[in-house]
């Protein structure tokens, strides 16, 4: 029931963001939502649609269809990619590597965190214009990926000063007046709660991938959703290496799919389903 409510708000979403994309010629904002919080809903979706409940009517094709040019519409350039291969990372998760390929994610990002800031210089871009930023040209203008990179390692190099400070516990949720996100998810948890709370985040999400792939070994049957709401999740994170996490809808959207997770193991134990 959740799952079809979900897919007749995202099809609702995504013809709002077509229309208000055409509207005014940039990435789209829906009720006030920003483009990136849209994208995440609407991958999602697509992810659920095409791997979980595997819809192949006629007419679904044309709901899918729809959900496409929405999410495009929205211009993401990580989530476009990350779907991009999404096919892949579901093959290693039907070989039951969840939990290494995640926990290869966190290393590996962590890595390209500290890379990035090291070589920041690199990636310093000319001037750009503001409009530029926000249209079609920052799905396809390298100086625009520079320009974001580039911006996003000053910002990591300047809120390390923040952890430096505070190690152990961070500084809390208070993000500062002007601070919405950090833009990178390793950067954030351990601004916010210093070496403890980045500990607590990581365990969190590896006890229940660990939870999920064993599951799934368990009865040998790949169930679809389950499947579904692992690509959905290493998704969202993968985004959030350098869009952030603590912010609008991802972190909301990312404790969604382990809800529905967490809620199908738990049926399918009592033989519910």
């Amino acid at each position: 029931l959740f799952l079809s409510i979900m897919l007749i708000g995202s099809l609702i979403l995504s013809i709002v963001a077509v229309v208000m994309s055409i509207y005014t010629g940039e990435r789209a904002y829906v009720f006030t939502t920003a483009p990136i919080g849209v994208a995440t809903i609407l991958a999602i979706t697509l992810i659920y649609h095409f791997i979980g409940l595997r819809l192949k009517r006629t007419s679904y094709r044309l709901y899918a269809l729809i959900l496409i040019v929405g999410f495009l519409a929205t211009m993401a350039r990580v989530y476009t990619l990350i779907l991009a291969f999404a096919p892949f990372i579901l093959k290693l998760f039907k070989k039951f590597k969840a939990p290494s390929l995640f926990l290869a994610m966190f290393a590996f990002s962590m890595l390209f965190t500290f890379v990035l800031i090291e070589f920041m210089d690199v990636l310093r871009p000319r001037s750009i214009e503001a409009d530029n930023i926000r249209g079609i040209g920052r799905l396809f203008d390298v100086e625009i990926w520079k320009f974001a990179l580039y911006g996003r390692a000053e910002s990591y190099l300047s809120a390390l000063g923040s952890f430096l400070d505070h190690p152990l516990v961070g500084i809390g949720l208070f993000k500062g007046e002007h601070t919405i996100t950090e833009h990178n998810f390793h950067i954030e948890w351990l601004i916010y709660g210093g070496l403890i709370g980045y500990t607590i985040y990581i365990v969190l999400f590896l006890s229940h991938v660990i939870t999920v792939n064993r599951h799934l070994r368990k009865y040998k049957d790949n169930d679809p959703i389950l499947l579904a709401g692992l690509v959905a999740l290493m998704a969202i994170l993968l985004n959030s290496v350098t869009n952030g996490f603590m912010h609008g809808l991802m972190p909301l959207s990312a404790f969604i799919v382990m809800g529905i997770s967490e809620a199908r193991i738990g049926l399918r134990e009592r033989g519910s389903i």
